[in-house]
């Protein structure tokens, strides 16, 4: 549909003589009349615009820190489970019900299920009043408890610091592992000389990237001080742990570091409120009660 032209304005003339005007003047130039001055158009109406519907306000953005929480164990949870951050703070929460509880990469909770050092059933928790009885499950990277006193170390023991997995052996049992060949032949190899023990540096279940020889009666452990540094492991302390020996067994005592020191469990341990554990990649805090 094509809109109507708009009319053509008409020039101002003399009300006597009709003799063209300007806008503005007061006489007529040719026959002298005044020129009364033209009442004010009336304005235009203002437009006024439909305003557009508002628009729902967006769903606010889950960023990364809002849409992931601490799950919170439900109250009259028998014993918790709280993950350790790397700063020392609370991550995500389990509940534990009351007798033998199952953990590993099969758990329905996500915190174990998407650790891939975890095995599907990794170890037990069986909470019994005050305290819990962890045993591992034939894991393969093994459960740890946090040591608070000095602890004896045997052969084929193994001891987790910061990131480090360290492997202990007695000499007198590692040559004891070098049985002779079927035929009767000894294996020949370096002489041992005075050390006491070794500390393998563990990279793989059967593998060890470094090994430490022990010969004095105690070794340091640590970053930054000490006689077997891990100067790369920010979660080691400056000076973290010490192994040593009385001549007729060995030891390995934390040094009230930061994040604690490890021993791998060999047999069911009883925890108490407040222990701490490592499993797969991660340290828990065992807390007993709702």
């Amino acid at each position: 549909m094509v809109a109507p032209a708009a009319p053509k304005a008409v020039a101002p003339a003399c009300p006597q003589c009709s003799t063209p005007i300007t806008p503005g003047q007061k006489f007529c130039g040719s026959c002298g009349s005044k020129i009364e001055a033209p009442a004010p158009a009336a304005a235009p109406a203002p437009k006024v615009e439909a305003k557009p519907e508002p628009k729902p306000a967006p769903a606010p953005h889950k960023t990364e820190a809002t849409a992931v929480k601490p799950a919170a164990a439900p109250s009259g949870a028998a014993a918790t489970l709280t993950m350790v951050k790397p700063d020392g703070s609370p991550g995500e929460s389990v509940a534990l019900a009351a007798g033998k509880n199952i953990v590993g990469r099969t758990s329905e909770h996500a915190v174990f299920s998407r650790d891939e050092f975890l095995s599907p059933q990794h170890a037990s928790l069986e909470v019994n009043g005050k305290t819990v009885l962890l045993n591992d499950l034939g894991s393969l990277n093994g459960t740890y408890y946090r040591i608070a006193e000095v602890t004896e170390f045997k052969t084929g023991d193994h001891v987790r610091m910061g990131l480090e997995v360290l492997r202990f052996q007695a000499l007198g049992a590692a040559a004891a592992i070098s049985a002779p060949a079927k035929d009767g032949t000894v294996a020949i190899g370096s002489p041992a000389g005075d050390a006491w023990g070794r500390l393998e540096r563990i990279s793989a279940p059967d593998e060890a990237s470094f090994t430490f020889l022990l010969r004095s009666t105690e070794h340091f452990l640590g970053r930054e001080k000490g006689d077997i540094l891990f100067g790369d492991d920010r979660y080691v302390s400056g000076r973290h742990a010490r192994i040593f020996t009385d001549g007729n067994a060995f030891f390995v005592e934390d040094l009230k570091s930061s994040n604690g020191t490890f021993v791998r469990l060999t047999a069911s341990r009883e925890l108490s409120h407040g222990a701490l554990i490592f499993i797969g990649s991660q340290p828990f805090r065992l807390s007993i009660g709702g």
